[in-house]
């Protein structure tokens, strides 16, 4: 039979290795799941932009243009948001632009 105070440090002991698991298995699922994230994902980088100004300028036209290439000579009135996405590379890295036409 083992005394308290033995007892108590084999305790502690397998605390802290239990703790030292845990704490290497989180880091793990950490760095797996951060992976996993960037792994499903076609871009590296992603910038939002909002497209402002007065009615009838043309905001719906840029956007289209930039997110389709095609020019809408008659474009109807925007009700509410449209939203369009595009991904470019930038100095090798992939972006992701997200455009909000008001």
């Amino acid at each position: 039979v083992r005394s308290s105070a033995a007892s108590d440090v084999y305790k502690r002991q397998y605390q802290r290795r239990v703790r030292g698991s845990v704490s290497r298995l989180r880091a793990r699922t950490k760095r797996i799941f951060v992976i996993s994230i960037m792994a499903n994902f076609p871009y590296e980088y992603i910038f939002k932009y909002i497209i402002i100004g007065d009615m009838g300028v043309g905001k719906s036209c840029i956007l289209h243009q930039f997110t389709d290439s095609k020019f809408m000579a008659d474009s109807p009135h925007t009700i509410g948001v449209e939203f369009g996405t595009r991904i470019i590379e930038v100095m090798g890295k992939k972006v992701k632009l997200q455009i909000w036409d008001t």
